[in-house]
């Protein structure tokens, strides 16, 4: 039965979610992780092939999740290396920074190993590949606590939990008054939290908040703070990419340089370093190591303008 007064809930823009389509093409899962786990799940297969450079919280999930996996190494290009996918097997290919074209993927992937699940927690506005497995993450772009899409024609039915964000979500209404820098602990025990609950449906709050989202403005911001940046440090960066309609995550910065990411640091310009344990594993290659030791990836997204990215630009340079 609805509810009628009482005090005003939290008030959000009402629109609709970027990712629309019907319940057999989508499902709103509570991360990527789950999201990668249910199209294993979805489409039966024994095993998967994933990338060294990634987030090995991925591996850690498809070890609860009684999934077996095989580790491979990507090249220059970003593409996979010694790979071959045999019947009942699928691959993990990450689309890295979010800089891909449509085109290059369906050609150098999708194309090649037929079973594939496309992670595009970097790239959320890539248009998603039918005939394979697209995963999405929310909080990779948004202020969410958590969500991913997992978008594949035909999905079978499955069975999900509740899941909650409110437990541990107050980071990012702390985040509002204290910064983001102010609000990280808590945001680390939320981490720490859905690394451990796999499996769920999308929340609530999640959904709401992603239906409140003018997506054509952050498109617009994103896409305009990525080119200012890169007219400005390409002839820096060891990384080239040639962006038409892609709308990246960050700006992947790759420079030699021991002291930039501390420098950048001590000048509030917070910038993580994706995967350092890769720079110790034997198992990654001299690529992958030097990704992980000197990828600086910049923010370029819709909480900034120009002016934002200008001030990025002056710092990078000093530091350099």
């Amino acid at each position: 039965m609805k509810e009628y007064g009482g005090y005003f809930s939290l008030e959000l823009y009402e629109n609709e979610e970027y990712y629309i389509y019907d319940s057999n093409s989508v499902r709103r899962c509570n991360s990527a992780r789950s999201a990668i786990v249910d199209a294993v799940r979805d489409g039966k297969y024994r095993r998967i092939w994933v990338p060294i450079y990634t987030c090995d919280s991925i591996k850690k999930t498809l070890q609860m999740s009684d999934i077996e996996y095989v580790e491979y190494n990507i090249n220059e290009q970003f593409l996979p290396v010694d790979v071959s996918v045999a019947s009942g097997e699928i691959i993990l290919w990450t689309n890295y920074f979010g800089v891909f074209q449509e085109k290059w993927i369906q050609d150098n992937v999708v194309r090649r190993y037929k079973n594939v699940i496309i992670d595009n927690t970097q790239s959320f506005f890539t248009v998603p590949q039918m005939d394979v497995y697209n995963v999405y993450s929310c909080k990779k772009f948004f202020g969410v606590a958590d969500g991913a899409y997992l978008i594949h024609e035909g999905l079978a039915e499955q069975p999900f939990k509740e899941y909650f964000s409110m437990p541990s979500a107050e980071f990012l209404l702390s985040s509002l008054e204290n910064g983001t820098n102010g609000a990280y602990q808590e945001f680390l025990c939320h981490e720490k939290r859905l690394e451990t609950e796999i499996g769920g449906r999308m929340s609530e709050l999640t959904r709401r908040i992603m239906a409140s989202i003018r997506y054509h403005e952050v498109m617009e911001k994103r896409g305009r703070n990525y080119r200012y940046i890169q007219n400005r440090l390409d002839e820096y960066n060891e990384l080239h990419f040639t962006i038409t309609d892609q709308i990246p995550m960050v700006y992947p910065l790759l420079v030699k340089n021991e002291t930039l990411r501390n420098y950048l640091v001590a000048n509030k310009v917070y910038i993580s370093q994706w995967w350092k344990w890769i720079i110790e594993y034997s198992g990654s290659n001299e690529f992958e190591r030097y990704l992980s030791k000197y990828l600086i990836p910049l923010p370029i997204d819709q909480r900034y303008g120009v002016e934002d990215m200008e001030e990025i630009v002056r710092i990078v340079k000093e530091g350099l």
